[in-house]
């Protein structure tokens, strides 16, 4: 039985328990990893530290920096997943597990020889409101890193034939914790700590990203490498 009052968003407690600790969440993904020790992983780090140091870790699934990263485009979960079934490409219909999916998703990109995407720049905008989740929000530093990210992840869609209805309305963003607990239980503190660490990101001009791959998970501890894009 959890010890406080859970936070409403069902999503969360698909990958983790009441208690923090990560359930088994399998698909794949396209992400870029924080580049380790480096002045992104850093802060993002103390942001953790410093949420621990004042008593609110139970609060939040926290995630290792070894996983710090921004995702580029979404790929396919498990199909055993509430709703991810019909999210799958005709191409893929006859395929029930995931290991042979990202096989055959790994092949077509390969084939497709995908021109790579320029070195991401992107700037942190704001922490979010720790009633939401411990989350960076992120965007392109000009329009021209825009347009050529736009390109790229419109690459990935239309080679992998994956519908996303929120493809041209993401939101980019580098998460370090979901909330467990009801917002209202540090309803003091989850503006103040926002616009806190919001200063601390912003810090920081452009993001230390490594450059995007094709990834998979078992959950959200950490997302392998399967293919470099």
């Amino acid at each position: 039985m959890a010890k406080f009052p859970l936070d409403s968003n069902p999503q969360t407690f698909e990958k983790f328990t009441a208690e923090g600790v990560a359930k088994r969440h399998r698909g794949s993904t396209f992400v870029a990893h924080v580049v380790p020790d480096s002045p992104t992983y850093e802060v993002e780090k103390r942001i953790q530290d410093d949420v621990r140091s004042r008593g609110l870790a139970e609060h939040f699934g926290l995630l290792p920096p070894s996983s710090y990263h921004m995702t580029v485009f979404p790929g396919l979960k498990d199909r055993a997943i509430q709703g991810e079934s019909g999210k799958w490409p005709g191409w893929l219909s006859g395929v029930m597990d995931l290991p042979t999916a990202v096989s055959m998703m790994r092949q077509r990109l390969a084939e497709a020889d995908i021109a790579p995407v320029p070195d991401l720049r992107m700037r942190p905008t704001h922490v979010y409101d720790l009633g939401v989740s411990l989350t960076v929000g992120l965007e392109p530093v000009d329009d021209q890193m825009a347009n050529e990210l736009h390109l790229f992840r419109s690459t990935l869609r239309d080679v992998l034939e994956i519908s996303d209805p929120g493809f041209d309305t993401y939101l980019f963003h580098s998460s370090l914790g979901y909330r467990l607990s009801a917002p209202e239980l540090t309803s003091d503190l989850n503006a103040e700590l926002a616009e806190l660490y919001t200063e601390w990101v912003r810090e920081i001009e452009v993001f230390d990203l490594e450059r995007p791959a094709f990834n998979i998970f078992n959950d959200m501890l950490a997302f392998p490498e399967v293919l470099p894009l």
